[in-house]
This record gives C-alpha cells, sequence and structure tokens, in this order.
C-alpha cells in the first residue's frame, strides 16, 4: 500500500483539512452560480435595451412622417383658401384652426388625466 499513488476517493486528509475543501468547493460553487445568474442578467438586459431602442426608433419615425404630413396638410388648405382669399386672410383662418384644435387636444388630455384621480 505504501507504493500505491493515493486517488481522489481514498479518505487520507484529516477532519480538518476536509472542512475547508468542503468550504473551498462550496464557495467556488457559489461564486460560479453567481456569476452564470449576472452573464444570464446581462444578457436579458441586452435583449430588453436592444428591444426598447427599436421601439422608440419606429417611434421617433412614425412621429417624424405625422408631423411633415401635418405640415403638407396646412400648406394644402394655405393654397386652398388663397384661391378665394389673399394669402394673409389664408394663414389667418389656418393658425386659428389649429389653435382651436390645440386648445381641444389639451382638454381632452387634462379631463384623461383626472380621471385616474377620481378613481384614487
Amino acid at each position: 500500500m505504501a507504493g500505491k499513488p493515493l486517488s481522489d476517493n481514498d479518505v487520507v486528509a484529516s477532519p480538518d483539512r476536509d472542512w475547508s475543501t468542503l468550504a473551498a468547493k462550496a464557495i467556488d460553487d457559489l461564486t460560479r452560480i453567481v456569476q452564470s445568474e449576472i452573464r444570464l442578467l446581462e444578457t436579458t438586459l441586452k435583449m430588453v435595451l436592444q428591444s426598447e431602442i427599436d421601439h422608440a426608433l419606429a417611434i421617433l419615425v412614425a412621429a417624424a412622417v405625422l408631423m411633415s404630413g401635418a405640415a403638407c396638410l396646412i400648406g394644402a388648405s394655405i393654397l386652398l383658401l388663397h384661391q378665394w382669399l389673399p394669402w394673409w386672410q389664408s394663414f389667418g383662418i389656418s393658425g386659428v384652426v389649429l389653435l382651436i384644435v390645440s386648445a381641444m387636444i389639451r382638454a381632452i388630455a387634462k379631463e384623461r388625466r383626472q380621471i385616474p384621480d377620481l378613481l384614487k
């Protein structure tokens, strides 16, 4: 037996060494679990962030297209009114209509914002 090399299955160490080995393995396992969880969290956050960036970019493009369309409609209404009225009256009427529409939108938005306050 003296010439035979010892394997991992042979119990040779003292009880103190067994506890220290067990504690070291437990800490190593715990470290690996924490590292795996951090990598999983990082991957998940990357996917969520990329999804949110794509969504925000789509909203930005849609808003730009909407504003361009609105500008074209305003210009078309001014040109239509100019067929019967001078330029200053056409712009004035279009401006007044836009102010009325914006006041209506603000009133609707304020009304919707107050409804949840009543439910509390």
